[in-house]
């Protein structure tokens, strides 16, 4: 997946792909939730990092969210569901993105807004790589990185509407 086009260099969006793609390469195929290894990571992504659980059949559960992240949300989402966290009009479009990386085995990147009440809207980018827990066979974790996208406030959908879209070559 390129992402050159829609990344600027030096992205923690690249950064997080790049990892996740040398594991991939390493194994032959999903990573394993062991194989996430912070100490692999680079340091300076470590606040742009995410992990999500499915649970109870279709349900997201946040299990892990960095500093920026938690700041860009303006709340700490980690034990949280994310059908409980988005606005009802923005869920469908976000969790499908999610249950299209982990059922069909790739990643996936996109831009949307952030619509947090109180705040000014925030436009925003985030990769989502499907992760193996370390028993199963089927990806159940998802593994990603956001960042928010600079002095995007005044051009942002105000309806929380998904913007690009791209998804990489599905992983066996």
């Amino acid at each position: 997946m390129d992402l050159s086009g829609y990344v600027p260099e030096g992205s923690s969006i690249t950064a997080v792909f790049e990892f996740w793609s040398d594991l991939v390469k390493r194994d032959g195929g999903l990573p394993r939730h062991r194989d996430l290894d912070p100490l692999a990571i680079p340091s300076r992504v470590l606040p742009d990092l995410s992990l999500y659980e499915r649970v109870d059949g279709n349900r997201l559960k946040c299990r892990l969210a960095g500093g920026r992240f938690v700041a860009a949300l303006g709340y700490e989402p980690r034990g949280q569901y994310l059908d409980q966290r988005l606005q009802p009009e923005s869920y469908p479009h976000r969790a499908r993105l999610f249950f299209e990386c982990l059922d069909e085995r790739r990643p996936v990147f996109y831009r949307g807004v952030v619509v947090v009440d109180g705040r000014d809207h925030q436009s925003f980018r985030r990769i989502l790589l499907p992760v193996l827990a370390d028993e199963d066979e089927v990806p159940r974790l998802v593994f990603g990185a956001m960042e928010l996208e600079p002095n995007s406030s005044m051009d942002a959908d105000k309806t929380g509407r998904i913007g690009t879209v791209l998804k990489g070559d599905p992983v066996a």
